[in-house]
């Protein structure tokens, strides 16, 4: 027994956990309203056109939160235009942008190959977590609830 109950023992292990269980419940209630919308590919094509950001955010010395913000909106602005200004279907506007974004960001990668690893852009380290992180995924979580509640 004093096994399975070893890891709640340590810090990291327990910001871990409440973090998974976060991003859980926010993914969860994100995915209903997206199902509906029709847009079910999004988000994995926002957590992919975020890799430029990233990857400049790392090349320029900034925080990775920043590019990453900046390439999503951009993204997501980006496809909201093409909606609107083209004839083109939502899922095939949603690949184009996934697809050009990851590209670019593969590009980007690819000037400085030792510095970043993709592996850890796209996928993270979740016992790195620090508690600056979880405010403020408690922080956009909240908002992002409270937008699509009202």
């Amino acid at each position: 027994m004093e096994l399975l109950l070893e890891p709640f023992g340590y810090h990291y292990m327990l910001n871990a956990m409440w973090v998974s269980a976060m991003v859980g419940g926010l993914c969860a209630f994100l995915s209903c309203y997206l199902m509906l919308k029709g847009w079910s590919l999004i988000g994995d094509a926002l957590s992919h056109s975020i890799v430029p950001g990233v990857a400049g955010a790392y090349m320029l010395g900034l925080p990775f939160a920043l590019g990453a913000f900046l390439s999503g909106g951009l993204a997501a602005g980006s496809m909201l235009l093409l909606n609107q200004r083209t004839r083109l279907k939502e899922d095939a506007i949603i690949g184009l942008i996934f697809s050009s974004f990851f590209g670019l960001g593969l590009f980007m990668v690819s000037l400085n190959p030792t510095a970043v690893n993709i592996q850890t852009i796209v996928l993270g380290n979740i016992l790195a977590i620090a508690p600056a992180d979880i405010l403020q995924l408690a922080l956009i979580g909240g908002l992002s609830v409270i937008i699509l509640l009202f």
